[in-house]
Parts: C-alpha cells; structure tokens; sequence
C-alpha cells in the first residue's frame, strides 16, 4: 500500500485555495507530456489526465484533478512523478504534500523529491487559528 501526494493551494492564513478547473485544463493542455483520459470536452468531464514520459513506458501515470476540493492527485506516486508533480505544483504556486500533510520539497542537488515534515509548532498554530485559540 502506497501513499497518495497531493498538490495543494492555501493562503497565507492556511486557508485551502483551489485549484479552478481552468487552470488545470490548461496545465495539461499546454503539457506535452499530458494528455487527458477522456475526449469528453463538456463543462462537467472528469480532467484525469496521464503522463506519457513516465521513464518506465509501462507504469501507468495518472493525475487526478479533485473537483470538490480543488486540488490534484497521485497515488502510489514514485520519484519521477514525485518530480513531475512538484514541476506541475509549481506552475500553480502550489505545494506537493504527502497525505498525512508533509510538504514536499525538490533537492535540486540531486533531482529528489524529499519530505519535509511540519513542525508541531506549525500544526499547533494552525489549529489556533482555526480554532480561535
């Protein structure tokens, strides 16, 4: 069992701020290593998409674009769509972070994607805020 990355969006409070559905369209769009799963160009298709230059041909790459809570998806993710999606979280002034909510960060030295954990004091801020305290 794998763990889900997920490309994310919040304001400077830690408010989440969602990836639009435009700008994702548009992402994969003007990716030419994206392509969407569908040909269905309606207001409401689903805007999965692949990624075709994955180093090993037969590792199916799919990104999922979460249209409840605007963000977008991998699962089971391995380093180079770790890059790819740290690449993709970039271009939407995003961040890339684990399910369990670790930041991940690119070591340009090496070409790695790597955890960076948030501090409790951050955790604990953030609830504070939220919770008023």
């Amino acid at each position: 069992m794998g763990v889900n990355f997920y490309i994310r969006r919040q304001s400077s409070t830690g408010i989440p701020e969602p990836i639009d559905r435009t700008e994702w369209s548009e992402i994969v769009a003007n990716d030419p290593d994206l392509e969407f799963a569908t040909n269905d160009k309606s207001d409401d298709a689903p805007l999965d998409a692949f990624w075709t230059a994955h180093p090993d041909a037969d590792r199916g790459s799919f990104f999922e674009w979460d249209e409840v809570d605007g963000a977008i998806w991998g699962q089971h993710s391995d380093q180079p769509e770790l890059q790819k999606l740290a690449l993709i979280a970039e271009a939407l002034d995003a961040k890339l972070c684990s399910e369990y909510g670790d930041e991940m960060t690119v070591d340009y030295s090496g070409g790695q994607v790597i955890e960076r954990k948030q501090d409790q004091q951050t955790q604990r801020s953030f609830l504070r805020r939220l919770l008023g305290l």
